[in-house]
């Protein structure tokens, strides 16, 4: 519920809405390598470099929603930007949430008739629900990505990239802490809008909020905090000042006293304690002092934690506390950022699906549960769509070809089940019949063996397997063409969403998918990659001879396909230009487009009058028919 004294709702961790000022309120925190050691994933494996990583600095990016109409402003501390926030588009599969250039999409988020700008205000403004934190983390991602296309951030480096720039230094060595070369200083928006800070100092400060208070503390102690497990939401805390408050604020220029804390609030009493000391005196304690009573207060603290002890030992000895249950909200947290540390690491390594050739890409499928029923009946279902990178990605690096997957709770408790030694469970994020998130953990077959594996093996879903490659044929043309943005995996695999969502639309107007035969729509797509691979490997600096139809057209396909536009495809441009520049006769291009275009490998399979390599050749014909005419009136 909104806070009564400021009118926030707490979104997220880093997601806050700012009722009074009507203003969605994301804070990035940048995530660095600041550390490289040797270590080996298994035993007897060569060790390598890898890079550890924390939290340190950011951005506050605020959306404000107060602009009339469906006009929003998105503000950071390098600037300003007036987006649009409108309806999604009505079709079968509604966008719930998307993003086209400067645009915010929004569908009927909270299950009602309200869409766009009105939509959102709504959602933002209603007490935050389990089912929210999906929703709250694509619109957190699709904000960044605007800021980051409107140059409203600095840029950011990957970890991978730090990792490497690291390794070139002069100073470098394994093992070594690089936490001061990065800027610890979050920014935000140089116009708040009229925001009370102060409101909050009885609450736990948000970094942003200390970072703006720090300039007017002067010298005064505060509580500085540090992700030790960024993941986990493990942070600790420690009582800080500035040594000069005219610098800029980094990790050299801050004074410490006493030990880290992960309790927040033993942190607090050191602080309070400094600054009652230092404006008693009248001036400022030096580092020494501020250190004595720093340790005083720890040994208090000792004293009275080892009396707590002592007789808890003799009432229950060997009890240990349990640990909090986490969230439904925390756990899928954790799971998109485990698929996002798996991919990127994959990444890095040249491991990824997406890197696999195109030809070991065709016989990968997309995931498949298999799971018993009341009644002890093994039955199978498929995961929502999100799951399958990371399912296929773990399947690539077990060396697995069995799409079937298990609940681990279900191996663990079968007698009859083994489970591979070291082998690791992978987190499914799946939907209640009301649309709720939850968790689920689960091994894939090839992990486990006996006789209590289940025998069912489901036949391949055509439908299923199309949008899987679609989405894993687009991260690999984004990694070939040098697009592939490895600095946020998150939105990549959102575009890949996107764009595998628009592909397969698009084709069940062209085929019969129900009706389709697996093998043959298989080796059509292997043949429409080998088509592919031609164009993009063909020399387009070589001439060719006038009368070579083949080597010419799959060059003029090569130098557009080079050239990408918004407006037209690149297999319109070269048979216009074959017609137009080359005088080609329509009967050569049209032959043409069917022999050596990628589309064209499945003109078998589409419906009657939808072969692409026709609707290619009608449009490409269609658009040059003006041009044709005002020839022919010249003429005349």
């Amino acid at each position: 519920m909104p806070d009564e004294a400021n009118n926030i709702v707490q979104l997220d961790k880093n997601v806050q809405y700012d009722l009074r000022n009507d203003t969605l309120r994301i804070e990035r925190q940048y995530l660095h390598c600041v550390q490289v050691v040797l270590r080996s994933d298994s035993l007897g494996e060569r060790e390598r470099p890898q890079a550890k990583s924390a939290f340190i600095g950011g951005a506050v990016m605020e959306l404000d929603l107060r602009p009339e109409g469906n006009k929003a402003i998105l503000r950071t501390a390098q600037g300003e930007k007036t987006i649009s926030i409108i309806g999604s588009k009505i079709e079968p599969n509604r966008t719930l949430i998307g993003k086209k250039r400067n645009i915010i999409e929004i569908g009927e988020i909270l299950r009602n008739h309200l869409v766009g700008k009105e939509a959102l205000r709504t959602f933002l403004r209603s007490p935050p629900q389990e089912r929210d934190s999906l929703i709250v983390s694509y619109l957190d991602s699709i904000v960044h990505r605007l800021a980051q296309e409107a140059r409203l951030l600095q840029p950011e480096s990957s970890v991978t990239e730090e990792m490497k720039m690291l390794q070139q230094r002069e100073d470098f060595a394994y093992g070594k802490d690089y936490t001061s070369l990065y800027d610890p200083v979050i920014y935000v928006p140089q116009k708040e809008q009229g925001l009370d800070v102060e409101a909050h100092t009885e609450k736990e400060m948000r970094p942003s909020a200390r970072a703006q208070r720090r300039s007017n503390m002067k010298s005064e102690w505060f509580v500085s905090s540090n992700p030790i497990d960024p993941v986990a939401g493990v942070m600790i805390y420690q009582a800080q000042r500035k040594k000069d408050v005219d610098a800029v604020d980094y990790s050299g220029n801050r004074e410490e006293a006493g030990q880290w804390f992960k309790d927040k609030a033993k942190a607090q009493e050191i602080v309070d304690k400094l600054n009652a000391a230092e404006q008693e005196r009248g001036e400022a304690l030096t580092a020494k002092e501020a250190q004595a009573i720093a340790n005083s207060l720890n040994t208090e603290e000792q004293r009275k934690e080892a009396g707590k002890e002592a007789p808890q030992a003799t009432e229950a000895q060997g009890e240990k506390k349990q640990p909090e249950k986490k969230t439904t909200k925390e756990l899928v947290s954790e799971a998109s950022k485990d698929f996002s540390a798996l991919m990127e690491k994959a990444h890095a390594d040249g491991k990824a699906v997406w890197q696999m050739t195109s030809e070991d890409r065709s016989h990968l499928r997309a995931p498949v549960l298999v799971y018993k029923d009341k009644e002890g009946n093994d039955k199978s279902f498929y995961p929502p769509v999100a799951n399958m990178l990371p399912a296929v990605q773990h399947q690539l690096e077990i060396g697995s070809k069995d799409p079937r997957w298990i609940p681990a709770k279900e191996a663990g408790a079968n007698p009859d089940i083994a489970i591979r030694k070291g082998a690791k469970a992978v987190t499914f994020v799946l939907f209640t019949k009301d649309k709720e998130p939850y968790t689920k953990k689960f091994f894939n077959m090839a992990d486990l063996s006996g006789k209590g594996v289940p025998a069912l093996s489901p036949s391949p879903d055509l439908r299923r397997d199309v949008y899987l490659h679609d989405m894993i044929d687009y991260l690999a043309r984004r990694a070939e063409r040098g697009t592939f943005k490895d600095s946020n995996y998150f939105m990549m695999f959102m575009d890949a969403k996107e764009a595998a969502n628009k592909s397969y639309q698009a084709k069940k107007e062209v085929y019969d998918f129900s009706n389709l035969d697996y093998e043959t729509y298989m080796k059509a797509r292997l043949e429409a990659h080998r088509r592919l691979d031609a164009i993009l490997k063909a020399d387009i600096q070589t001439p060719v001879p006038e009368k070579d139809y083949e080597k010419t057209f799959i060059q003029l396909l090569a130098k557009e396909v080079r050239q990408p536009s918004k407006t037209t495809n690149y297999v319109i441009r070269a048979a216009r230009k074959a017609l137009n520049e080359l005088k080609w006769q329509e009967s050569h291009v049209k032959a043409a487009i069917k022999s050596f275009v990628p589309e064209a490998a499945f003109d078998s399979l589409a419906r009657n009058g939808k072969a692409p390599s026709n609707t290619l050749l009608i449009v490409a014909v269609k658009g040059i028919e003006p041009q044709k005419k005002q020839e022919q009136a010249t003429v005349r």
